[in-house]
């Protein structure tokens, strides 16, 4: 949470979803630990959005590997998040219909 609010949050909103989901990125680690019995410790995030979780996995020692749509991929505050947390750029999922606007 502090080195997120060191770099700016994207808005108000991503605050409170963090605050939400924190629990929940908890135990995603703690299962995804108990169940990777060969020791990979390589993750690939769909849906890695704001990066929260993907970050939080490379805290952890996993090679982290992200995916989402173009408007979570490219916008400024997840370039800081990259650099800073040295990820690779996420690659781009091409935008299923119900995703584009009329």
């Amino acid at each position: 949470f502090n080195e997120f609010a060191k770099l700016g949050w994207y808005d108000k909103g991503e605050i409170n979803y963090f605050s939400n989901q924190k629990n929940r990125y908890h135990k995603l680690i703690e299962y995804i630990t108990k169940i990777n019995s060969t020791g990979n410790n390589r993750l690939l995030d769909v849906g890695s959005h704001m990066l929260q979780f993907s970050i939080i996995a490379k805290e952890l020692g996993f090679e982290v590997s992200c995916t989402d749509v173009e408007q979570f991929v490219n916008n400024k505050v997840n370039d800081l998040r990259l650099k800073h947390f040295n990820l690779p750029k996420p690659k781009i999922l091409p935008s299923s219909g119900y995703l584009k606007h009329s």
